[in-house]
């Protein structure tokens, strides 16, 4: 792996993926709810569609689609109730009721593993959340295996094409097999002499991964700008852009999730985070210097890990790119990441 993937690879981790981007937020993103009442409407409406999912038993697309989008109907007001935690001025009007909604939160947590609970395959499909997961190392033959099974319930599944359900089951099936890859430790216990061959295995199933990503994405936005948080909740949104920012070997289709993204994100559908992140990401594996600081690496000096970006254009303007894009100021967000690195 090249230095400069791994340096996206780190500023992707220490983001928490896909999923954590919004802790750059310096006030509150126009998709965000404005009240609790509207939270708790969208995520009842993400929830009812995952319960009236009809999904044959052996069918794990449909399984994982249900599972997603009960996830989403969760991350909805969690998304919000986080940003309110942090927020600091121009909080939305619901940050001042925060104490208030911490049953309904828990009753909606509660609904949705009913929901996670009564959907077939649910142990079998949830790769993320598995007890088995836990300190198991996998080899690549098993990677491989999982990837062949996804490719095989892709192909096979009998949900319908454009059924939100459906389609969040397909980018699902997806990110489950990238987050394996990508979490074990498949060549580590290998004699040197071994790894660089299980090295070039893991790239090929990379590859492979890359490629079942992008025919998913396409489908998808076949009909939409962007899976967006308003329409499909932060957790499908999230995983969707999780498997845009992978992409690393394809700058072409990445540019073009990039374009959809900013007129997403110009009618207030898509958070302008996520444009910057991608943003930088595509610079920086071009080998060009990036806008807003996302991308950086873990170093080592003096027996202390920093993190440090990757080269900044117009490094004394960062701060003003920054603002317009809703993040916080680049001091912070360094200090932020050197966090990880320590």
């Amino acid at each position: 792996m090249s230095g400069v993937r791994m340096a996206c690879l780190v500023a992707t981790l220490v983001a928490g993926l896909a999923n954590g981007v919004w802790a750059e937020e310096a006030v509150a993103p126009r998709h965000l709810p404005r009240t609790w009442s509207e939270a708790f409407s969208h995520a009842d409406k993400l929830l009812e569609e995952a319960k009236g999912a009809d999904c044959n038993g052996n069918d794990r697309i449909c399984a994982l689609g249900r599972m997603g989008l009960a996830q989403s109907a969760v991350s909805v007001p969690t998304k919000l109730h986080e940003f309110c935690a942090r927020a600091t001025e121009a909080a939305p009007p619901a940050c001042q009721e925060s104490a208030v909604v911490a049953s309904r939160m828990e009753t909606l947590a509660a609904r949705a593993e009913e929901v996670k609970g009564q959907t077939a395959w649910a142990g079998a499909t949830a790769w993320r959340n598995a007890p088995e997961r836990a300190g198991r190392t996998l080899r690549a033959a098993d990677i491989e295996t999982f990837i062949d099974l996804t490719r095989a319930a892709l192909r096979d599944s009998a949900c319908p094409g454009q059924r939100r359900v459906c389609l969040a089951g397909r980018i699902e099936a997806v990110v489950e097999a990238d987050q394996m890859l990508r979490t074990a430790n498949a060549c580590g216990a290998l004699l040197p002499l071994e790894q660089g061959a299980c090295n070039r295995g893991l790239v090929r199933l990379s590859l492979e991964i890359q490629r079942l990503g992008r025919e998913e994405l396409v489908t998808a936005l076949s009909s939409q700008d962007w899976i967006d948080a308003v329409a499909w909740g932060p957790f499908i949104e999230g995983d969707a852009f999780l498997l845009a920012q992978h992409l690393d070997d394809d700058p072409a289709f990445q540019n073009w999730i990039l374009a959809r993204l900013k007129i997403a994100m110009q009618s207030g559908r898509a958070d302008p985070v996520r444009y910057a992140y991608l943003s930088d990401r595509i610079e920086v594996n071009a080998g060009h210097a990036q806008s807003y600081g996302t991308q950086g690496e873990c170093v080592t000096t003096d027996g202390k890990g920093t993190w440090r970006p990757m080269p900044i254009r117009d490094v004394d303007k960062i701060e003003a790119r920054r603002a317009a894009m809703n993040m916080r100021p680049f001091s912070t967000y360094s200090a932020e990441m050197s966090g990880y690195c320590s």
